[in-house]
C-alpha cells in the first residue's frame, strides 16, 4: 500500500505541540473522506523532527489533499508547508 512521509521539524513551528501528531492525520482522514489513514509517528534523532506517515490506497487522488492541508491551513497556530 502506497504511503506519504510528513516531516514537520520543530524549529520551524511557531507551536510544535505533540498532539500535532493525531491531529494532523486525523484531519487528512477527515478532508480526504478516509482516503487517508494514519500509519504511525516517528521522531528524527538529531533533530526531534515529528514524522508523520499515512496511508492511501491511492497515492494519485490522496497527494492533492496533503498539499491543500499543508499550504492553507493553520494547525494550532503552525502553517505546516
Amino acid at each position: 500500500m502506497p504511503s506519504i512521509l510528513i516531516r514537520l521539524d520543530p524549529r520551524h513551528l511557531v507551536n510544535p505541540d505533540t498532539d500535532l501528531r493525531y491531529i494532523v492525520p486525523d484531519r487528512l482522514a477527515e478532508v480526504s473522506n478516509g482516503l487517508l489513514a494514519d500509519s504511525g509517528c516517528d521522531y528524527e534523532e538529531i533533530t526531534n523532527a515529528m514524522l508523520l506517515y499515512l496511508s492511501t490506497t491511492n497515492l494519485d487522488a490522496a497527494l492533492p489533499f496533503v498539499i491543500e492541508v499543508l499550504e492553507n491551513e493553520m494547525i494550532y497556530g503552525n502553517r505546516l508547508a
